[in-house]
């Protein structure tokens, strides 16, 4: 693997293809390579059930079983898979092998797994191990790494204050069979936007066999108290790829959003005028 590979780790998959072995076959190290670039192109579960067949072939291989384990940790409800994968592969690690880059890659998505089933302990029993890792002059994963830590004793205090919540189907004028999320309503509870991935003439078929994200509104009628018939926010969407709502101001007039388009993932501001969502801009 290329040297710092896993600086960018919880964010892309490392784009280099490493060799699995000399005594596999050429067919298998094919298969590999073909594996890493579905992986590459972020269709995780088109990845998952080739790399399988690959560790049928190859067992204990280190590479695989992170791949195979980062491939589930990029899936919905897949984190608890990616504990098993990604555990055996620092098991399967040579000792000479316990500081290289592949260690850290391991470790660190092993870690942010950790995170994501709020086994929080033993989160931070990896980041602490990872400090001893990485170079102490390399600032920026040093920070990071102390910033997941943090992030980790929060979780910890949250978790004692936990709150109950109760999840409504609002019925099928708002839910759709395809993923629905990220509700923001209104102050005055009139309106609700909502990301879902339904097929509309601006979404795009993604290798799940969903749609790509985008941003939906409904209106609640002030006597009936029914929720219009859901739509798009065309004005916002004038590229392909994933767009969802993270935050609405109080007076309903400033939408945040995120992108993960052809500019990369980044995150937007689209103001009202009180007919239209204008353009958004780039924070």
């Amino acid at each position: 693997m290329k040297k710092n590979n896993y600086i960018l780790l919880l964010f892309i998959l490392i784009a280099n293809v490493v060799c699995i072995g000399q005594t596999i076959s050429k067919q298998t190290n094919k298969n590999y390579s073909e594996a890493v670039a579905i992986a590459e192109s972020n269709a995780y579960p088109e990845a998952i059930p080739l790399f399988k067949k690959i560790l049928l072939k190859t067992p204990n291989t280190p590479e695989v079983l992170y791949y195979l384990g980062y491939c589930y940790l990029n899936t919905a409800n897949g984190a608890d898979s990616a504990i098993i994968y990604l555990s055996q592969g620092i098991t399967a690690l040579p000792k000479q092998d316990e500081k290289s880059s592949l260690s850290v890659d391991l470790n660190l998505s092993l870690a942010k797994a950790y995170q994501l089933t709020l086994q929080s302990i033993e989160a931070i029993k990896l980041y602490e191990k990872l400090k001893t890792l990485i170079p102490s002059d390399d600032i920026v994963m040093q920070t990071r790494i102390a910033h997941e830590i943090e992030t980790c004793y929060n979780a910890i205090e949250l978790v004692k204050k936990s709150v109950k919540l109760d999840i409504l189907h609002l019925g099928n004028t708002i839910n759709s069979k395809s993923d629905d999320h990220s509700p923001l309503v209104s102050v005055d509870e009139r309106t609700i936007f909502f990301t879902t991935r339904r097929p509309s003439s601006y979404s795009k078929l993604m290798p799940d066999g969903q749609y790509s994200d985008k941003i939906f509104i409904s209106t609640r009628d002030s006597i009936s108290n029914a929720w219009s018939k859901p739509e798009i926010i065309n004005k916002l969407f004038k590229k392909e790829g994933h767009e969802s709502g993270v935050s609405l101001t109080a007076n309903g007039q400033v939408l945040y959003l995120f992108r993960n388009d052809i500019d990369g993932k980044n995150l937007y501001e689209s103001l009202y005028d009180g007919t239209t969502w204008n353009e958004p801009s780039k924070l």
